[in-house]
């Protein structure tokens, strides 16, 4: 019994182990067969992602060499040409970017072109016009630094005048001083004159009264003599001495004619003196007066001159200013035609740098 047993367990393993080794070549026939199937499936595949490749690779390559072909022509300078995309998605939008970009480097050609056309001849004109400015500039500072000369010898000869003009001015006023000395000394002579003559009118007032006493006496000698003669003998004495008296009564008398006629001499002298002295103090006077006018005209002057040789001082420390403005204007026109010249020669290459673009 356990024998059967162990027989029908053996046979059906063995049943089993046949039906194993029969699903197991169905599966390797299967397995032969999946192995030739992802073969060949490979193979597609293979020759799918070829083409695939080769397709985006051309899909690719076609729009770069596009865009390459864009950015070489734009390199060149040329922006002639418009590039039509009929191409979408990214490479698409690259193209019409790149064309954007284009068109916008032609606008923006034409417009520094169309800018920098007149810039160059306003340049040159500036330039001109700098370098014209420049010359008349330092035209205009030699002419400066040729007035300051002038203006330094005129501020020397209108400061030297003034001196002079002072020193005249002081000199008039011992001038006048020293007139109106003379005009007082003149009036003191025409004084003295005036005294003089009324010394010799009472002179001769007093030779009057000696001239009648002399009168008086001669009259009483002449009596003294007729009594002496009606005394006879006894009165000859007394007659010798009135005919003394007499006769010097006589003298006297003819003494003081002669004074009189000398006194009178001098009178007419004195007066003639003390009109040429009265002359003499008029004009004087009127010296005195020019010379106080002359004085007061040397004092104006001087006044004038002092004043005139602040104002030429001014201007000519003004002229000294305007000549250091006009060096550093100078300097600024030099700096700006330098400049100007400058960007001449900018906006030139600007010009040259445009020309090269095609539009």
């Amino acid at each position: 019994m356990v024998l059967g047993l162990l027989l029908a367990v053996l046979y059906t393993g063995y049943s089993a182990l046949g039906s194993v080794a029969l699903q197991a070549k169905q599966f390797a026939a299967l397995a032969a067969d999946a192995q030739q199937s992802m073969l060949v499936m490979a193979v597609l595949a293979l020759v799918l992602g070829v083409v695939s490749t080769i397709s985006q690779v051309r899909s690719i390559s076609r729009p770069l060499a596009d865009a390459i072909h864009i950015a070489e022509t734009v390199a060149a300078g040329d922006l002639s040409h418009d590039f039509e995309n009929t191409r979408g998605g990214e490479f698409g939008r690259l193209l019409d970017a790149m064309g954007t970009m284009e068109d916008t480097l032609t606008d923006l050609v034409t417009q520094i072109k169309d800018s920098t056309e007149p810039l160059t001849a306003s340049s040159a004109d500036i330039v001109q016009s700098s370098s014209d400015l420049l010359q008349h500039t330092q035209v205009q500072a030699d002419a400066l630094n040729a007035t300051t000369s002038s203006m330094t010898e005129l501020t020397a000869t209108v400061q030297e005048n003034a001196q002079r003009a002072q020193s005249a001015s002081a000199l008039a006023v011992s001038a006048s001083s020293t007139a109106q000395r003379g005009g007082e000394v003149v009036g003191e002579v025409v004084q003295t004159m005036h005294a003089i003559t009324d010394s010799s009118r009472k002179v001769v007032d007093i030779i009057a009264v000696i001239e009648g006493i002399s009168f008086q006496t001669n009259i009483l000698a002449l009596n003294a003599a007729v009594e002496a003669a009606r005394a006879g003998e006894q009165g000859r004495g007394f007659a010798v001495v009135a005919s003394e008296v007499r006769s010097l009564a006589g003298r006297s008398a003819d003494a003081a004619k002669e004074i009189r006629q000398l006194i009178s001499h001098s009178a007419e002298q004195v007066d003639a003196g003390s009109q040429l002295v009265g002359r003499a103090g008029a004009t004087m006077q009127d010296i005195v007066t020019a010379v106080r006018q002359v004085t007061d005209l040397l004092g104006e002057i001087s006044a004038a001159s002092a004043q005139q040789s602040q104002s030429v001082l001014q201007v000519s420390q003004a002229v000294v200013h305007m000549q250091a403005e006009t060096r550093h204007n100078t300097e600024q026109v030099g700096h700006t035609a330098t400049a100007a010249t400058a960007m001449s020669e900018r906006v030139r290459e600007l010009q040259s740098a445009v020309d090269q673009f095609k539009v």
